[in-house]
């Protein structure tokens, strides 16, 4: 597995009301972690895996249409 720093802009809500002028851009967000899954529609990243039977937990699942840029780590 490939070890990635990702960003990617993520949907957030607000229980404020509507004001004009506002920012509501989507959040930009980064998360690192092993690339486990590629497919058309998302990438799966898993920011915590096991050493002993390589488990994978803490998976975060992102849209490619969501992200802005990759970047694999060394």
């Amino acid at each position: 597995m490939k070890l990635y720093t990702v960003k990617w802009g993520d949907a957030w809500s607000s229980f404020n009301h509507y004001h004009e002028g506002n920012d509501y851009s989507p959040m930009v967000m980064e998360d690192v972690g092993w690339v486990v899954e590629e497919n058309d529609e998302t990438i799966v990243l898993c920011t915590s895996r096991c050493l002993d039977n390589d488990n994978k937990r803490n998976l975060c699942i992102i849209p490619w249409c969501n992200v802005i840029s990759m970047e694999e780590l060394t």
